[in-house]
């Protein structure tokens, strides 16, 4: 991606493009919802927020998407639905069909489907079935998403009669005794502008990152 900032603050200098996020069922919407309220960042993707002081992690708005430019000018374009699907309805990180709805007017429009919830029949257990919907109606090449962890090692998963790639990388949380090293926590996506190549990222420096030592581990991956 292209680089969008200028180096200004401490590590984070280091950051060259924009880091677009969509909130889950554990942020804090209080302060997400005052922070939308506030002027974008200087050369950010569109439709999108910083939450954070050094203006480097961008909010998607929630049934919105963005287009982000590679160094070659390929063209990606993200879509963003917040939260999850089967809550208590006065939860405010519920999804909304108003959402759902802007989402599917679009077509086909967007390349990437961003979510914080898995879609029902795609995923074995569980899942939103608003974002089911949004993926068989416009037909994203990827769909990636969180909440829930991969199942036996397995990344990738289908919606039958879809051509959509779902993904879901392992959680940064080290696992629920902390003893995980985080291996699949990430993945590395190739755009060509029409197809998608994805892998998940399970090199060695990164199943050694255990919460016990990260950060030592990556310092010295960094300069490695």
């Amino acid at each position: 991606m292209e680089r969008l900032f200028e180096p200004e603050f401490g590590e984070f200098s280091a950051i060259r493009c924009p880091i677009v996020f969509v909130p889950g069922n554990h942020e804090g919407y209080g302060y997400i919802e005052s922070a939308s309220k506030k002027a974008p960042a200087p050369n950010a993707p569109e439709n999108t927020f910083p939450v954070d002081c050094y203006k480097r992690f961008h909010c998607l708005r929630d049934g919105a998407f963005t287009t982000l430019l590679g160094e070659d000018s390929v063209r990606l374009r993200v879509a963003g639905i917040w939260g999850i699907e089967n809550v208590r309805k006065d939860a405010p990180y519920q999804i909304t069909n108003s959402t759902v709805q802007q989402l599917r007017t679009q077509g086909q429009t967007f390349d990437l489907l961003l979510t914080h919830d898995a879609p029902a029949e795609g995923y074995p257990t569980g899942g939103s079935r608003l974002i089911t919907q949004v993926i068989r109606a416009c037909c994203p090449e990827i769909h990636l998403f969180g909440h829930v962890p991969p199942i036996n090692g397995i990344h990738e998963y289908a919606l039958t009669g879809s051509r959509t790639k779902l993904f879901v990388f392992k959680t940064v949380s080290f696992g629920m005794d902390q003893s995980e090293g985080l291996a699949g926590a990430m993945g590395i996506l190739e755009w060509n502008g029409s197809r998608a190549g994805t892998e998940v990222v399970k090199d060695d420096w990164l199943q050694q990152m255990y919460s016990s030592n990260w950060e030592r581990t990556l310092p010295e991956c960094a300069t490695a």
